[in-house]
């Protein structure tokens, strides 16, 4: 697990230099470390988690409490902090738990699961002999181990869709992968989907929960979409197999997808694409086919081997053409990028580092 974290950290890094042009260079390098927001957005500083170690995945379950997963340095093991005044501040749950971090869900404020790679008695990183996760009732209080005895993997990206019923997708390394499910809040799990096209090269986009569909990613960068049976509708290709940084689901025409160093955007289900980008970005998320927001890389300055990167928070009134900006950019927002969450319309939460901001249009 952890040499997989140092790869999907590279390959970040490595995906993110490669876009810097030979005209960047000798630019003269900025010094602003705060984040401006676009108009019509309103960027409001909601509080910081100050801890020795980097956040990994948060959810709200209102707008007032959440949940932060993390990894602390020593040792790597999983960190849960929460908070109940909208991130303003935070309280270390103190888990205890020797295991190393690989996703988690609340299903609300009592309800939820960590799931970890379980390395006990094995050495990393190959050991997978286990599939562990830990579940709580009491708002993270308290902590029950549960093993699968049928599965050996991790589960990652776990999610509850509508109806309560929680997803997860099983990495394995010697077998396929697949989605699975559980109707009983993880007590007991099937198969959902398997086949030996599934894989994703990095551990930002597995699988999504759309309405009444699933949109999963395969080896070869297309996207799989299955009915809530398990039955598979149609796969979209994305071209190429540059991997998926982040898939977001307008609707079942509108989706966006950002893939090695460009952003791409389809308003026909998957038939044809256009490129919104064509640098590096992290999408924040769309409220509508047409407005959307979205951290984007300007330029690279500095000389070779100490470069600076130079990002906006942008906004789109019209599906990308066009990406209005601040005035100023802001050092290393798309690499720092945590993850975002829809709260309202045109309302937003976002984790870069280790800082929630809220995004509200006037």
């Amino acid at each position: 697990m952890l040499l997989m974290r140092k790869f999907i950290l590279f390959s970040l890094f490595a995906t993110l230099f490669s876009a810097c042009k030979k005209e960047d260079n000798g630019k003269d390098c900025y010094q602003n470390s705060e984040v401006s927001s676009p108009a019509p957005y309103v960027l409001e500083s909601r509080g910081s988690i100050s801890f020795n170690g980097s956040i990994k995945a948060f959810q709200f379950v209102d707008e007032n409490i959440g949940y932060a997963m993390c990894t602390m340095n020593v040792g790597g093991y999983v960190a849960l902090f929460k908070t109940e005044d909208g991130g303003r501040s935070w309280k270390d749950l103190n888990l205890n738990i020797q295991q190393f971090p690989v996703g988690f869900t609340f299903k609300n404020e009592q309800s939820g699961i960590i799931t970890v790679h379980d390395v006990t008695g094995c050495p990393p990183p190959g050991c997978l002999e286990k599939c562990v996760f830990y579940k709580t009732v009491d708002g993270g209080i308290t902590w029950a181990k549960v093993e699968l005895e049928q599965y050996k993997g991790m589960l990652y990206h776990p999610q509850f869709d509508k109806d309560g019923n929680l997803f997860a997708y099983l990495y394995r390394i010697d077998s396929q992968a697949a989605i699975v499910k559980s109707s009983d809040n993880g007590s007991t799990w099937n198969t959902f989907f398997t086949s030996p096209e599934l894989g994703f090269s990095l551990a930002t986009f597995s699988f999504e929960i759309s309405g009444d569909k699933i949109y999963t990613l395969t080896r070869q960068d297309e996207v799989l979409v299955l009915s809530k049976d398990g039955t598979l509708l149609k796969t979209i290709p994305l071209g190429g197999t540059s991997g998926i940084w982040d898939f977001e689901i307008i609707d079942e025409n509108n989706l966006v997808a950002v893939k090695g160093t460009e952003a791409i955007k389809t308003s026909d289900g998957g038939l044809s694409w256009v490129k919104i980008y064509d640098r590096a970005s992290r999408i924040i998320g769309f409220d509508t086919p047409s407005e959307g927001l979205m951290f984007l890389n300007k330029n690279y300055c500095g000389s070779e081997g100490a470069y600076t990167q130079n990002d906006y928070l942008a906004y789109t009134s019209n599906g990308g053409r066009d990406w209005a900006q601040p005035a100023n950019t802001t050092h290393h927002l798309v690499s720092g990028f945590i993850g975002s969450q829809k709260m309202g319309e045109n309302f937003w939460y976002v984790i870069m580092g280790n800082k929630l901001i809220s995004l509200k249009s006037h």
